[in-house]
């Protein structure tokens, strides 16, 4: 008999930490696409491969073993205690993630501690920013759990991260071949700028003159119409401050000089 309770008592241990480890990784995959849409705003495609896949492997470690031991340590209802308990165990994990991080790239032990730990306003910044939105994230959906609400956060964060991406990076961070409907129909203005290098390469090969460019490309968005046209690929700030655009020179008799992409800042 007590050999059955036992056998029972494992069982039931056993059932529950698979329903925390469900829990846990639906719970990443959220933040993860919550993540991805805040990296894309903030940095768009301009940051390397490599660093964001790293990046993002972090993110969804740290939140399957935050999500995952503060379920099985900590057992309550009341939302702001599992809130703290997130919290805590969040610092734990991240401050373990950067130290394997660090030592796996050469850093020493002390090294990485002090970088960590210069600056007060930095680690209230982490414990603010960095921890609380994923961890009330998680609070939100464990107090709130259901599979049909999980489907509904995931569908519709999996639906508004495509339309993100659509807009901050509509080829995935990749140039591609110039298409003529395109630029002139752009579903995106930004995807231009991905045209850009086959654009010039054309240009130069090339050599059309000025009416043959307003036909091809359209209406200048700037510059002096009998010896340069100057068309904006990409805003890069607020307000149109800092713009790439894509320049192309003419002679006084309108035949081609030169073409590229600048910065405007």
């Amino acid at each position: 008999m007590k050999e059955s309770t036992q056998h029972a008592e494992a069982h039931r241990r056993e059932e529950s930490a698979r329903d925390h480890l469900k829990k846990a990784i639906a719970i990443a995959g959220i933040i993860e696409v919550c993540f991805l849409m805040l990296s894309l705003v903030c940095f768009g495609s301009q940051m390397a491969t490599g660093t964001a896949i790293g990046i993002h492997l972090l993110v969804v470690g740290v939140s399957v073993a935050t999500v995952f031991t503060s379920l099985s340590l900590y057992r309550t209802d009341i939302g702001v205690r599992r809130f703290f308990h997130l919290l805590l165990m969040s610092q734990v994990f991240s401050l373990l993630a950067m130290l394997l991080g660090g030592l796996f790239f050469g850093k020493g032990f002390m090294s990485v501690l002090s970088s960590l730990f210069q600056s007060f306003l930095w680690f209230i910044m982490h414990i603010c920013i960095v921890s609380a939105i994923p961890c009330l994230i998680a609070t939100i959906v464990i107090c709130y759990w259901s599979r049909k609400l999980l489907k509904g956060i995931f569908v519709t964060l999996l639906v508004l991260s495509a339309l993100l991406t659509a807009n901050v990076s509509p080829t995935l961070g990749q140039q591609v071949p110039f298409n003529q409907l395109i630029w002139k129909n752009p579903p995106v203005r930004k995807i231009r700028f991905y045209m850009s290098e086959s654009l010039v390469k054309k240009l130069r090969q090339e050599r059309p003159n000025i009416t043959e460019v307003q036909s091809m490309l359209g209406k200048s968005d700037f510059g002096n119409e009998n010896t340069e046209l100057t068309y904006v690929l990409k805003n890069n700030g607020f307000l149109g401050i800092n713009v790439d655009v894509l320049f192309i020179q003419f002679d006084e008799e309108g035949e081609f000089v030169n073409a590229g992409v600048c910065n405007w800042d």
